[in-house]
């Protein structure tokens, strides 16, 4: 067999292939709902869950965003 293209060497975990990248792509999906649902919605909107994020509707990181105050 040909060479494969596998990250670190490691076997089975692909950078690229058909099966990797799907899986890369739904990984991000699923990652990216919370922070877009706030986005979308108001980080007040994630209070009732449980999660209480600073910043405002301007500044929406905070303190835990931009850690050197600049």
């Amino acid at each position: 067999m040909g060479d494969t293209l596998d990250y670190l060497g490691i076997p089975g975990l692909c950078i690229a292939g058909g099966q990797g990248v799907i899986v890369i792509a739904i990984c991000q999906a699923l990652l990216m709902v919370g922070p877009e649902y706030a986005r979308y919605c108001g980080i007040e909107a994630l209070e009732p869950l449980g999660i209480y994020l600073p910043g405002d509707e301007n500044y929406p990181g905070g303190l835990l965003f931009d850690p050197q105050g600049l």
